[in-house]
């Protein structure tokens, strides 16, 4: 929940650049998709939401950013492929800051589409 709040805050934040181009820069070892201006944010929230799964990676890949949503995709598969504690163990591991265990399901921390769509793996 808090790294909803943080990208929410951050979003709001960025909005205020004078700027139209939808940019990415790198904070240590992530990278975070930034915007010059709301307009440009609300722009590509319109944008993604319009997309299919292939367009959505295509345009992911062009922008080379990977998104929150990709790692849990990946998860998502990988999930399909547990046959033993061991490999369920190293799994939770694995995705633990991307995953939660709610009663037998496996929930994603970020549930929000768009967020999941324009957040890195740590949310932000």
């Amino acid at each position: 929940m808090k790294k909803i709040l943080f990208l929410t805050v951050y979003i709001l934040l960025i909005g205020c650049h004078e700027n139209f181009d939808l940019q990415q820069t790198s904070l240590e070892s992530s990278d975070v998709m930034t915007f010059s201006s709301h307009e440009d944010f609300q722009n590509a929230v319109e944008m993604i939401s319009k997309m299919s799964d292939a367009e959505f990676d295509q345009w992911e890949q062009s922008k080379g950013f990977s998104s929150y949503r990709r790692v849990l995709r990946q998860a998502y598969a990988e999930l399909d492929t547990i046959t033993t504690a061991e490999s369920e163990a190293s799994f939770r591991e694995k995705y633990c800051d991307v995953l939660r265990m709610s009663g037998s399901t496996w929930e994603p921390v970020i549930d929000i589409l768009i967020y999941q769509s324009l957040a890195n793996r740590d949310g932000i």
